[in-house]
C-alpha cells in the first residue's frame, strides 16, 4: 500500500466537484462499475481532507441542482436538504462525490423510483440503498473473477490479465535488482544481473 501522503486544496475540491463540473464527468459514467473507477475516494476521505463543511456544500449543490433538472410540484425545504446530506455522510461515507452525483442522474432519467408530486427524505434514501446494492453486487463479480483468473494460473496487473508465466519482464528484473542493489548495495554484482538477464532472454526464447 502506498505511503504517500494525499494533499487536497480545498478551492480545487470545491472547484472540481461542483454540479456542473460533476455534470461534465458524468457524461462518460454509464454504469456502477465506470462511476466507482471515476473517483475511488469517498467522502468521508474529502471530509477528512478538506473539511466537513465544504463536502456538505458539494452534496447539497447536487440535490438542489436535481430539483432544478425535474419537474417537482413541491420541492425538498433547506432543512430537508441539510437533513438529508447528514444521513448521506452518515450512511453512505464510502461513496465518492461522483457516484452521489450518479444516483441522482439515475433518478433524473427515470432509473429509480421519483414522486413528483412531492420529494422526501425516505425516497431519496430508497435509492442510495438501491445503488449501494448493486454496489456490492459489482465488487462480488469483481472479487469472483479474480478467484477464477488465479485458479486459472492469471494474474491482474492495472486491471489487465496476464499468464503468470509471461508477467517477468527484463524491466521488473532489473527494479528487482535495484531494490536488491539499495537493501544490499555491497552484495550487488553488475555481471550477475548480466548473467540472469541472458538466461532469461534464453528461456524466452525457448518458450517462443
Amino acid at each position: 500500500m502506498s505511503k504517500e501522503i494525499i494533499k487536497i486544496d480545498k478551492e480545487s475540491f470545491l472547484t472540481t466537484f461542483t454540479p456542473q463540473n460533476i455534470r461534465t464527468q458524468l457524461t462518460k459514467v454509464k454504469s456502477c462499475s465506470e462511476a466507482i473507477k471515476t473517483d475511488k475516494n469517498g467522502v468521508s476521505f474529502y471530509k477528512k481532507n478538506v473539511g466537513q463543511i465544504e463536502i456538505e456544500t458539494i452534496i447539497g449543490a447536487l440535490i438542489v441542482d436535481f430539483q432544478k433538472s425535474i419537474n417537482v410540484n413541491k420541492e425538498l425545504t433547506n432543512y430537508q436538504i441539510d437533513m438529508i446530506v447528514i444521513e448521506i455522510l452518515s450512511s453512505y461515507y464510502f461513496l465518492s462525490p461522483v457516484e452521489i452525483a450518479f444516483v441522482f442522474k439515475r433518478a433524473k432519467l427515470g432509473y429509480y423510483k421519483v414522486n413528483t408530486f412531492a420529494l422526501s427524505m425516505p425516497d431519496i434514501m430508497s435509492w442510495f440503498a438501491l445503488y449501494t446494492e448493486e454496489r456490492i453486487t459489482e465488487f462480488q463479480k469483481v472479487q469472483e473473477q479474480e478467484n477464477k483468473n488465479r485458479k486459472l494460473g492469471k494474474e491482474i496487473i492495472d486491471g489487465k490479465i496476464y499468464e503468470k508465466k509471461t508477467t517477468l519482464t527484463e524491466e521488473k528484473l532489473l527494479n528487482v535488482f535495484k531494490e536488491v542493489k539499495k537493501e544490499l548495495k555491497p552484495k550487488f554484482n553488475q555481471d550477475e544481473y548480466e548473467q540472469i538477464k541472458r538466461q532469461y532472454r534464453k528461456t524466452k526464447s525457448d518458450e517462443i
